[in-house]
């Protein structure tokens, strides 16, 4: 039969993150990535001073609140279903933003309610102010890990390899969990990666010329996930909030 083309319908990828600066990232970075973050002013810092926030090195931030009524109000429900989808929409760049060795990368830009987004009838003092909010932020980037403050750039990278070592950590502990000690009647995994068994698994097999390689390596990263079990040095002693990894499809 013919195929049947199907009408399909694209939307901007902001519905699910604004701030997908992990898709331009690597654990270790060997440049640079940096990311703008357009928000809401805070309520307590409405000036145009406070209109552009870089994170310090080292310095935890709090963590963002969406808020749909002023302190001591009640909101209203139409305000409540939007922070649900305000929710909805970025709780994973807002994570995101508060890892260490993410969130002083992030330069952070306000917006009032009248300005940027939709509001496509701004007057020109507007879109001025808002100009000069770019070049801030652009200048206290390049101010802080441009030369010759490579401290900065030092830092960052340090913050980098602890998170995730961090992150590494727990994920091989769950993953040496899952690997040796199943629950019965399951047996240990080393018992399919070694080679077909006549019970084992059928699908996704190993073709036998390189089935030496592929055990060799699953049984380093075994052995690794095995001695950090009962290990805590890494996490312990890495900056908060902690970092976790995740299995999940490549974009």
């Amino acid at each position: 039969d013919a195929p049947i083309a199907d009408r399909c319908w694209f939307s901007d990828g902001g519905e699910s993150s604004n701030l997908p600066v992990h898709f331009f990232d690597s654990p270790i970075p060997r440049w640079p990535t940096f990311a703008i973050d357009l928000k809401a002013f805070h309520p307590e810092h409405q000036e145009e001073t406070d209109a552009v926030y870089l994170p310090k090195a080292g310095r935890p931030v709090q963590p963002e609140w969406v808020r749909f009524e002023q302190p001591g109000c009640f909101g209203s429900l139409t305000g409540f279903f939007g922070a649900i989808i305000n929710a909805m929409q970025t709780w994973q760049d807002t994570l995101q933003c508060r890892l260490p060795g993410v969130r002083d990368r992030i330069v952070h830009v306000s917006q009032h309610p009248s300005e940027g987004g939709l509001n496509i009838n701004m007057d020109r003092e507007t879109i001025l102010r808002l100009s000069d909010r770019g070049r801030r932020a652009g200048e206290l980037l390049a101010e802080q890990f441009g030369a010759p403050n490579a401290q900065r750039w030092k830092e960052h990278r340090w913050a980098r390899l602890l998170t995730a070592l961090s992150g590494t950590e727990n994920w091989l502990k769950t993953f040496g969990l899952g690997y040796h000690h199943p629950l019965p009647p399951d047996v240990p995994l080393a018992t399919y990666v070694n080679g077909p068994v006549p019970d084992g698994p059928k699908t996704y097999p190993v073709p036998p010329a390189v089935r030496a390689s592929f055990a060799g390596t699953a049984a380093k990263i075994a052995d690794l996930a095995q001695v950090l079990e009962d290990s805590s040095v890494l996490s312990d002693r890495t900056p908060k909030p902690d970092a976790q990894l995740r299995l999940r499809s490549r974009i």
